[in-house]
């Protein structure tokens, strides 16, 4: 499984391999080299609300990916829940979402890309990331004002949790492992 990959890589490697993980991760970039990289990108995607499916549908398989990603059992009570939110999507019944959940939505497309990037490097061995950055609209369509806002705010404060993970697992995993010591203060 994915959860079992993640582990035996990330114990395969030496703790400078690690830290050095962390280091691009926690990088923060010039602004020209965010330039030349987002001028030399492959492809733009666009999220919008229109989604493949409907939030309780995308809820639903995010809770059965992380749970098979945990090697962990996905209950019958899940498999019907996600059952149920397909037929209500089919019918139409759960598509439309408020503009706070639309921020919950942006989350875990941002999840979607993380774990594809995950997985091309834990299988494949493909270090570059697929993901340069999320752009959040502020073309005041048919959003209330501040939507704009509470879009990039999410993302922001969902990436600054994850981050803070990492390098808590990093220490899990490597006891001996001390993360540069400006990060750590910053997710005690």
């Amino acid at each position: 499984t994915l959860n079992e990959a993640r582990k035996l890589w990330i114990r395969s490697q030496k703790t400078q391999s690690l830290q050095k993980m962390l280091q691009n991760e926690f990088y923060k970039e010039l602004d020209e080299e965010r330039a030349e990289r987002f001028k030399h990108r492959l492809f733009d995607r666009t999220v919008h609300p229109t989604q493949i499916h409907a939030l309780p549908v995308e809820q639903d398989f995010r809770s059965i990916i992380d749970l098979i990603c945990r090697d962990n059992v996905v209950t019958t009570e899940l498999k019907m829940r996600l059952a149920r939110s397909l037929v209500n999507e089919f019918l139409g019944e759960n598509v439309a979402i408020s503009s706070s959940q639309e921020a919950y939505e942006l989350v875990l497309d941002v999840r979607a890309w993380q774990d594809a990037e995950a997985r091309a490097q834990l299988f494949h061995g493909v270090e570059s990331p697929v993901l340069l950055s999320f752009w959040s609209d502020w073309d005041g369509s048919s959003r209330p004002s501040g939507q704009g806002h509470r879009l990039a705010a999410a993302v922001l404060l969902y990436d600054v949790q994850r981050m803070a993970g990492l390098l808590k697992h990093a220490r899990k995993i490597d006891p001996s492992y001390i993360p540069p010591e400006d990060l750590w203060k910053k997710v005690q």
